[in-house]
């Protein structure tokens, strides 16, 4: 085995070496090799359509599952709203008969916008998934 030394400068200035013969001796190689694989993909073309079939039925069904994952959330909140809005009400209505008609005002106009985005909650879902649909 050969050994050169170099400073570390010449080492990095340094281009590679490729001789004429060894790239001769490369392209008659690669040649035969390369050509029978041009054709590959014209012959596998229908196993290529099914696979994108496969994989666009599981990304169809993934969404839909995700979509869908918050429904027993959302069902609980849209039925736990009526009454919860009711006692909130009804407890905001003895700020009235302790003079504090401003601070009730307020409450009340808060509880009853809760209680108007909670039951519209399913509707901005489907809203969110249209978008969402539109632009994929």
């Amino acid at each position: 085995m050969r050994t050169h030394s170099m400073t570390i400068g010449e080492f990095m200035d340094r281009k590679p070496v490729v001789k004429k013969n060894r790239a001769k001796k490369l392209a008659k190689v690669a040649a035969p090799v390369v050509v029978p694989f041009t054709f590959v993909t014209h012959a596998h073309a229908e196993e290529s359509v099914v696979a994108n079939g496969i994989t666009s039925h599981i990304a169809d069904t993934t969404l839909n599952t995700l979509a869908h994952a918050l429904d027993p959330v959302v069902e609980i909140l849209i039925a736990l709203s009526f009454p919860v809005a009711s006692v909130m009400v009804l407890a905001n209505c003895f700020y009235f008969m302790f003079g504090q008609g401003d601070k009730a005002w307020s409450r009340i106009q808060g509880v009853g916008l809760g209680y108007c985005l909670i039951r519209m909650l399913p509707l901005f879902l489907e809203i969110l998934k249209s978008v969402g649909d539109s632009i994929a």
